[in-house]
């Protein structure tokens, strides 16, 4: 293209090179993106799809039953820290017995290890339920147990028995 050329005749083959160049200099994935105004729209949105496919997320079950996942993230260590709610609305007072409904505030947070994710340490977090007694003589309160952990132990119970 040095040459001495005809400036029509040159004028055409830019126009030819610019449009066949990015087209064919482009064949990594990495570049879609950046040549997209010149690749047909179908190619385009296949190739967009096949991305947004390896974003898609996918469930495992915890097995604890009664609560809601309010929170998924990794700490510093590059473990699961998963923060629950519970479900159960209510419990039983621990002096008469009888169900209580009125919450009263939220006890300490609670972390206890669970079951591995991944190859990955897994921790439930959890702040349980208070609940106020209106029966009883000065209105005690009550911390809400719920079955997949004991409520002096660091870990889930179905951790405690997978190390057993």
């Amino acid at each position: 293209m040095c040459r001495p050329m005809h400036r029509p005749l040159m004028r055409n083959e830019l126009l030819d090179l610019t449009t066949i160049v990015p087209a064919t200099a482009c064949h990594q994935r990495d570049c879609v993106e950046t040549y997209s105004r010149f690749m047909p729209p179908c190619l385009y949105l296949q190739i967009l799809e096949e991305r947004q496919a390896v974003h898609k997320t996918f469930e495992i079950p915890l097995d604890i039953p009664d609560v809601t996942i309010e929170k998924a993230e990794t700490n510093r260590h590059g473990d699961f820290v998963i923060t629950v709610k519970s479900t159960i609305e209510g419990t039983y007072c621990h002096t008469c017995g009888k169900k209580i409904t009125k919450v009263y505030g939220y006890d300490r947070e609670i972390t206890c290890r669970h079951l591995s994710i991944l190859g990955k340490k897994t921790f439930i977090r959890l702040r349980p339920v208070r609940y106020q007694c209106p029966s009883c003589e000065g209105n005690p309160t009550t911390t809400q147990p719920l079955s997949w952990y004991n409520p002096r132990s660091s870990y889930t119970k179905s951790y405690e028995e997978h190390r057993l």
